[in-house]
């Protein structure tokens, strides 16, 4: 017997020779960071030492539904390579003044929306100033933004490239052929 099936797939990034994960649908390279920052003013440095691409590396702004799916995956990644220590990944947002929690004043201050207010999706019982000292973004790795104090010494960054598209990864031209109808993307990677 014959049986036909039909997948409906979202391809968001693919793992790249970079070891950088291409975003197809902004453009940017994500991943994340070997070691431990240990503290959000250490993320935002360190990030700046990776490059990709000709690009120099921001703490990563997530902005986007997607880039935020991208992230989440990325956290689960870092959990995975501390040996299950850390759920959190730093990412470039804070709090840039301090009210009554839990507060707004939550801005990016890395990458192309530096200075924009932060509006992403909070962990469920999120933002919640734990013990008086969260101001610092992160992504969770079961979904959702997470504010954390100043320092944690099992805590990666979150890394990204570009502030504007990037072209598509030059191994990726050649194995990556897209048929689009209305409404409807398919990818293929041979």
């Amino acid at each position: 017997d014959e049986v036909n099936m039909v997948a409906d797939v979202n391809l968001l990034a693919i793992k790249t020779a970079s070891g950088y994960y291409y975003s197809l649908e902004d453009g940017h390279y994500y991943g994340v960071s070997g070691s431990v920052a240990g503290t959000f003013d250490a993320a935002v440095t360190q990030a700046t030492t990776f490059s990709v691409a000709g690009q120099t590396g921001y703490l990563g702004t997530p902005s986007t539904p997607t880039s935020g799916r991208i992230a989440m995956a990325l956290a689960q990644v870092a959990y995975d390579a501390s040996g299950q220590q850390d759920d959190y990944i730093f990412a470039g947002f804070k709090q840039t003044s301090l009210g009554t929690e839990p507060a707004g004043n939550f801005f990016w201050v890395t990458g192309p929306e530096a200075g924009t207010p932060f509006n992403g999706a909070w962990a469920s019982g999120e933002p919640n100033n734990g013990s008086g000292a969260e101001h610092y973004g992160s992504v969770h790795r079961s979904g959702g933004f997470n504010d954390l104090p100043f320092t944690r010494s099992t805590t990666r960054s979150l890394l990204e490239f570009g502030t504007s598209a990037l072209p598509t990864p030059t191994e990726l031209n050649a194995a990556l052929s897209t048929y689009a109808d209305p409404g409807n993307a398919l990818a293929f990677i041979d």
